[in-house]
């Protein structure tokens, strides 16, 4: 999404700021955070303004959630010592949203942190699995999975199943560029953007596990 709208000279300093506030403001569960940065990013990509996106996004958390987008605070929020990590880790899913010329093409194909993972390609047929690609994406091009760690905080993983047009990750702020190697996984976050060959792009989103029932 930052790529798309620094290539319509777009405000994207505004966008990271209201993406920011829905992260990390207070106020808010894991789900409304989630439903948040989904309507900004839709709101974003449908209207190719950023302004009327963080208004729209305002408005729509001040109606529905009883809010604003609040500042974040800077001091660490104090937790119960008697809670274990395991117990502050909720059910999440993975959403990728198709790019189209710097506009949004799909709905969030989500991807769950309790299943297997899900294949992305021309022929892939799991439950969760991805086709919605171009004609130069592999029939089984690339694999997403969420590795768990001991814990209870584990990380999103993506995989190249070794396409023959390559699989590349650029990362949120537009810093950083992977091409991910044959049977290679690299770690993958919300706000990424995936690459499947040259014409099929996703952008990454991240939510609590009934968004995607």
């Amino acid at each position: 999404m930052v790529r798309a709208l620094e290539a319509s000279h777009d405000d994207v300093r505004l966008y990271r700021n209201a993406l920011a506030r829905v992260r990390d403001g207070e106020g808010y569960t894991v789900g409304e955070r989630a439903e948040a940065a989904l309507v900004l990013l839709v709101a974003a990509g449908c209207s190719a303004n950023v302004g009327r996106a963080v208004d729209y996004t305002t408005e729509y958390i001040r109606c529905l959630m009883g809010g604003r987008l609040g500042t974040p605070t800077s001091c660490p929020v104090s937790l119960d010592p008697k809670k274990t990590q395991v117990d502050l880790v909720l059910p999440r899913v993975l959403g990728f949203v198709r790019i189209v010329d710097g506009v949004i093409a799909s709905e969030p194909y989500w991807v769950s942190s309790g299943s297997a993972g899900a294949e992305i390609g021309a022929l892939a047929t799991g439950a969760e699995d991805i086709t919605d690609v171009a004609g130069d994406v592999s029939a089984h091009h690339a694999r997403v999975w969420y590795e768990a760690a001991d814990a209870g905080l584990g990380r999103w993983m993506l995989s190249d199943l070794g396409s023959s047009n390559g699989t590349v990750v650029v990362d949120g702020d537009g810093s950083a560029l992977v091409r991910i190697a044959k049977d290679e996984a690299v770690e993958i976050h919300p706000g990424d953007e995936v690459r499947l060959g040259s014409r099929t792009t996703f952008v990454l989103v991240e939510g609590a596990a009934e968004m995607a029932r």
